[in-house]
């Protein structure tokens, strides 16, 4: 029995799940115990109270972290240095405490939000979700933007997307991104690329983004435009990745919608990706509403869609790239599939290799 298995069990009693309740339970400030237990987590600036005080927490952290096969002081820095992680944990326990152990895990907060950030866009895609185009007229104002970050930062939303529309057309992205960094969040932009000149990207990664994906269709040129609705995007957006894949304070992406026009592309997108050398292909479903209720008759055969999850799981264990997708299927894939050792997505953003990560994907995956 694995590290992963016997935490399972723990997690399953009710004395242990009364206990999270109590330890992430908020204070008048906002705050908690499990969330103070992590902030002094491998800090050697303590003073001699919160010392004695934590000890044996941080102790049940250490062991916990040995068996799980990671180094103490590699923990210690990943706990220290992201504020969205230790929000994540707190989510996670906070959960279990209000919920139990349930699959799928019901969680108290989204571990992540996805924010349409603006009907507005650059490009008339043939398969959007939004049917973008203009500004809305009843689009949010910045003081009420602003607000949204307040609450999803009281709530413990460790990670936060920005999607569209395209946000980078929108004035108001560059401060709402920049006063989201002030609340910690892990920050992801989806964009279509067009804008990412070597000048936004910089200014990206100086306003706190920490994950930039921009959508490409097809390898081919004219195939691309077309799906997007003009001419010339497939250059702009493909030299926007070249600009994003020389910033190393960013982690990169490209995000490809397969559907039959191009799901005979697969390979060659992500030799793609690989050439362009960026840290992720990212897969996303074809969701038939907006626009793409036009095209519905291009979405996936059951067939092929499971030739494309095995073709992930095969190119996630290959480790050329981290191939990640929204495909919920592609869980269930690595699941059947896994081996000791083996990669297995664990999410929408992660994978890992470790045992333990089975029963983690039993629930989040």
């Amino acid at each position: 029995m694995n590290l992963g298995e016997r935490v399972e069990i723990l997690l399953t009693k009710s004395s242990v799940q009364r206990t999270l309740r109590y330890l992430t339970k908020k204070d008048k400030k906002g705050d908690c115990s499990i969330s103070k237990i992590l902030s002094t987590y491998g800090r050697r600036d303590l003073a001699l109270m919160p010392k004695i005080k934590y000890v044996i927490p941080h102790a049940v952290i250490d062991f916990l972290a040995r068996k799980a096969g990671t180094k103490r002081e590699d923990f210690h820095k990943e706990i220290q240095s992201s504020m969205s992680f230790r929000r994540a944990i707190t989510v996670a326990c906070r959960s279990v405490g209000e919920f139990g152990l349930i699959k799928p895990q019901v969680f108290s907060s989204p571990l992540i939000v996805i924010w349409n950030f603006t009907q507005a866009c650059n490009l008339n895609c043939r398969h959007c979700y939004q049917n973008a185009g203009p500004q809305a007229a009843d689009e949010l104002p910045l003081e009420e933007k602003f607000k949204v970050i307040d609450e999803l930062a009281d709530n413990d939303v460790p990670m936060l997307a920005f999607s569209g529309g395209e946000p980078l057309v929108s004035k108001d992205f560059w401060p709402v991104l920049a006063y989201a960094k002030t609340k910690k969040f892990h920050l992801s932009v989806a964009t279509n690329g067009t804008l990412l000149s070597p000048e936004t990207v910089e200014r990206l990664a100086d306003n706190g983004a920490d994950y930039v994906e921009v959508s490409i269709d097809s390898v081919h040129a004219q195939k691309h435009d077309a799906f997007r609705g003009g001419k010339g995007y497939w250059a702009r957006s493909i030299h926007g990745l070249k600009n994003l894949a020389k910033n190393k304070r960013l982690r990169s992406s490209m995000a490809s919608t397969i559907t039959r026009l191009n799901f005979d592309e697969l390979e060659d997108l992500i030799t793609m990706a690989k050439d362009l050398g960026l840290d992720y292909f990212y897969i996303f479903n074809f969701i038939p509403t907006g626009r793409g209720k036009d095209i519905v008759d291009l979405d996936l055969s059951p067939e092929q869609r499971e030739k494309m999850i095995e073709f992930m799981h095969r190119h996630l264990n290959e480790g050329e790239i981290q191939v990640m997708g929204t495909v919920p299927q592609y869980g269930r894939k690595c699941l059947e599939n896994y081996m000791d050792g083996q990669l297995i997505a664990t999410g929408h953003y992660g994978s890992s290799a470790k045992a333990a990560a089975v029963v983690f994907a039993r629930y989040i995956g």
